[in-house]
């Protein structure tokens, strides 16, 4: 059985993925940076080592989403205040030979 710490870090992949998922189905570049944005974050520090390396929300699934919502984003735009966003999820995506 997992820890009650893998299941948490499991379901938050999978919310954030979700988030970002229907954000870019919508065509929201807003949401998709927002929800995209610790996704990313997220599949960085724990790498796949923690939570991230079963089901479909995992750390391969998250920089791939994250991938696209960059895309989106540079596509419609987003507001100033998300623009750090970007290029974190970009930095992010470059570190781990995402891009």
């Amino acid at each position: 059985m997992a820890e009650w710490w893998q299941e948490k870090g499991r379901k938050i992949y999978e919310e954030l993925g979700n988030c970002v998922e229907m954000a870019l189905e919508e065509e929201n570049s807003e949401v998709a940076i927002l929800c995209a944005t610790p996704l990313a974050v997220l599949a960085d520090l724990e790498g796949a080592n923690y939570f991230g390396n079963e089901g479909y929300y995992n750390f391969n699934t998250a920089m791939d989403i994250s991938k696209e919502a960059v895309k989106l984003a540079e596509e419609k735009g987003v507001p100033n205040w998300l623009k750090d966003g970007v290029e974190t999820i970009k930095k992010i995506l470059k570190d781990t030979g995402n891009e």
